[in-house]
């Protein structure tokens, strides 16, 4: 199959394709593909993020095509936060806060003659400066969201997951010859280490996952997935490091439990370097209380299961117990599922 991220098609679905005065006659909403440029192993290139992220939006806007409805997809923003990454060579990473700023822009700017944007993101570095940008965008009065490219039961890195999203899309360009499987650890035990290191402290290859048991026929079907669950009245995933947990201050646990502000400054004093969440700004103090009570509150939307990652199967029940689950749930997985009272779409 051609890759829909290198044969481009004019058609109205493409906002890059489109003229000004065809934009003012029809008033769209635009999804806008959200990556990186960061080394993914020694088989898959800088792009692999932006390539999924791009074929998410597409897929989800050919999906609302179906039903007449007027949404675009936007050039994608192929940078992201990927300092985790910075160990190989070919990555650039412009840091959460950098890209908070844009993203803010670029809502603003949007928003001027756009409905609604979506961005579609398929980068997990990104998600602290999507939070902060679609909240501040929100408080701005913008019909702002964001979703992630998520497959049930993925790895985390350079894995079965994308290299097989890739054989999908762009087989041409997954170099199966030097593909080499890497930690296959459980992400929960590798994370103190890639918070002090970076993915290199844990895998010297790039790849936390195994990508050579990868195949076009399961991308294809994980492509479908991540659109089922991007399009309106499919699934949404939303996930957070909730405070009290042992990780909830990020780099600058354990000391978020004197305050967040007092974290910061310690790690400066430590490192020479602010840290790269901000207290305020892309960290917030946010329990698994207040986030079940959000998600069960919301009128567009059911709560299907709460679920803490990075923990075995059996730790399912710790949601359910107040004061442990905010320490034991190390951070926390919402599943919603669009309501049918909802309309129109989110």
């Amino acid at each position: 199959m051609n890759s829909a991220y290198h044969h481009r098609v004019s058609v109205l679905g493409e906002l890059g394709t489109a003229t000004s005065s065809q934009l003012a006659s029809i008033s769209p909403s635009i999804l806008i593909p959200l990556g990186s440029t960061e080394q993914h192993g020694p088989h898959l290139p800088l792009d692999t993020d932006t390539r999924i992220a791009t074929a998410v939006a597409r897929g989800a806007e050919a999906c609302l095509r179906a039903r007449l409805e007027e949404w675009l997809v936007a050039p994608a923003v192929a940078y992201g936060a990927s300092g985790e990454h910075q160990s190989f060579a070919g990555t650039i990473s412009i840091g959460t806060e950098a890209l908070t700023m844009l993203l803010v822009e670029y809502g603003r700017s949007a928003a001027c003659w756009a409905q609604r944007l979506v961005f579609v993101n398929g980068h997990g570095g990104n998600v602290g400066a999507l939070n902060s940008a679609v909240a501040r965008l929100r408080a701005e009065g913008g019909d702002v969201g964001w979703c992630p490219c998520s497959a049930a039961g993925g790895d985390a890195h350079a894995g079965h997951t994308e290299t097989s999203v890739l054989l999908h899309i762009s087989p041409a360009d997954v170099l199966t010859e030097r593909w080499l499987a890497g930690n296959g650890a459980p992400l929960s035990e590798l994370l103190p280490s890639m918070r002090r290191g970076g993915v290199a402290a844990v895998s010297e290859v790039g790849v936390l996952g195994d990508p050579t048991t990868a195949t076009a026929a399961d991308g294809e079907r994980m492509l479908a997935e991540m659109v089922r669950v991007t399009r309106p009245g499919g699934t949404v995933f939303c996930a957070f490091t909730n405070w009290l947990s042992p990780w909830g201050g990020h780099e600058t646990s354990p000391w978020h439990y004197v305050g967040g502000r007092r974290a910061a400054q310690i790690y400066y004093r430590r490192h020479g370097r602010q840290p790269k969440n901000l207290y305020g700004r892309s960290l917030y103090p946010f329990s698994v209380r207040q986030a079940l009570r959000w998600a069960r509150m919301r009128g567009d939307a059911d709560l299907i299961d709460a679920v803490p990652r990075y923990l075995p199967g059996w730790s399912r029940p710790i949601v359910r117990l107040p004061g442990a689950r905010e320490v034991l749930t190390w951070n926390l997985l919402l599943v919603l599922r669009r309501s049918p009272r909802a309309a129109g779409p989110q």
